[in-house]
């Protein structure tokens, strides 16, 4: 699932475009020598040393032309041709039909290779079986498609898993990446372990697939988990990108008083991609659910669920 696996015309194109983006070069590309490089010719920038005189010329402006059509044509093939290329690549081309446009920069070329990646990374998702058994400690977590298909498709092509195996290894590595920390955090030691939004989102991740280890549906990503000294939310609490952020669904606590302050829940954001959450989600957002009866009984400082 990387360009190079794709088509080695276009890779050529986009590591070209790059080195002329880091090099801060802005103008238009035209294909000048004919060499091996590049199906038999070489792309140059148009205001290079040796035709410097042409850079206004006619004979820049159709050199420049030639290279935007082989760049198309390259793109093209990508799909198996011009009919199937996706909108959003299409729109990046900046094409009118296929023999006219804005001129080729790096810039153009880049922002179609950053469409043309997400487009391979949702088109393998969308070949992704409907579950994926995925192992967990000593057994086994049924996932369904609708848990992990959004987040294969944030992938970026390049970091993309290719084949489903890979998918599964990498849900099983993060999955027993947050068992470590939450084991750890509920026993006293979550100092041993940095409350980032990378962290926190392994650690979701293994509470999610313990509750679909227990027969828990998760139709809405919602789950309880026992915390009776509270350590889980205090972790979740040191995160760096942590916020408050009322919710709809636990009023009945929210003005309570846990732990000597108010009953705030709390969010943090997190980027999707590799190490993103499932289904979609883009936010961890938790509170605490006390014990009402021993809440009352200790006066606002009783233990925590």
């Amino acid at each position: 699932m990387s360009i190079s696996s794709i088509d080695n015309q276009f890779a050529q194109f986009v590591a070209f475009a790059q080195k002329e983006i880091d090099a801060g070069k802005k103008t238009a590309i035209a294909r000048l020598d004919v060499d091996a490089t590049l199906g038999g010719h070489t792309i140059k920038r148009a205001d290079g040393d040796h035709v410097g005189a042409l850079k206004r010329s006619n004979l820049n402006r159709a050199s420049n032309d030639q290279t935007r059509r082989l760049f198309t044509n390259v793109v093209c093939d990508l799909f198996g041709g011009a009919s199937k290329v996706p909108k959003d690549v299409f729109k990046a081309l900046d094409v009118h039909n296929l023999d006219t446009g804005k001129p080729l920069t790096a810039r153009r070329i880049a922002a179609v290779a950053k469409a043309v990646e997400a487009n391979l990374s949702k088109a393998f998702a969308a070949s992704l079986p409907d579950t994926l058994e995925v192992p967990v400690g000593n057994g086994t977590v049924t996932f369904e498609k609708r848990h992990y298909e959004k987040l294969v498709a944030a992938i970026p092509a390049k970091e993309c898993p290719k084949t489903t195996e890979e998918v599964v290894n990498l849900l099983a590595a993060r999955i027993e990446h947050g068992r470590t920390i939450a084991r750890d955090v509920l026993e006293g030691r979550g100092a041993f372990h940095s409350s980032d939004t990378r962290n926190v989102a392994d650690v979701t991740l293994a509470l999610y697939a313990a509750a679909l280890r227990h027969g828990e549906k998760i139709h809405n990503g919602a789950f309880s988990v026992q915390d009776p000294e509270g350590l889980l939310a205090k972790w979740l609490d040191t995160c760096p990108d942590v916020y408050v952020r009322a919710s709809s669904h636990l009023k009945a606590y929210q003005d309570l008083t846990v732990d000597g302050h108010l009953n705030r829940l709390r969010g943090i954001d997190v980027e999707p991609g590799r190490n993103g959450l499932l289904s979609g989600m883009r936010t961890v957002h938790f509170g605490t659910i006390p014990d009402l009866d021993h809440l009352e009984d200790a006066g606002g400082n009783g233990p925590c669920r």
